[in-house]
């Protein structure tokens, strides 16, 4: 995953969009790859967005895209935007935060 995205980032896509919410089915009517993912492998792709030094990454946490962002929600954002070193945008549901 690290090597298309820095390909991808070469050939000028604008960072990186991923996505753990419970709608995020494929044609096939199976999970995307991203809702399975582990935070760890999550961290490592920001991470080497983080190398390439531009771009920007839109995450959608579970939780927060069906009852809006939590504390755990927060640590992990902040913790992707210590890895990537690039804008983390947030989007999360218009759910009030608990």
């Amino acid at each position: 995953m690290e090597i298309l995205l820095t390909e991808a980032m070469r050939a000028g896509v604008a960072g990186l969009s991923s996505s753990e919410a419970p709608t995020h089915w494929d044609l096939d009517d199976r999970p995307v790859l991203s809702r399975v993912a582990a935070h760890s492998e999550v961290m490592s792709v920001a991470a080497a967005l983080g190398r390439i030094g531009k771009g920007s990454i839109g995450y959608l946490h579970s939780s927060a895209a069906l009852y809006g962002m939590n504390d755990e929600d927060e640590e992990f954002f902040l913790a992707l935007a210590r890895a990537a070193g690039v804008p983390v945008i947030c989007r999360a549901s218009v759910a009030a935060r608990k």
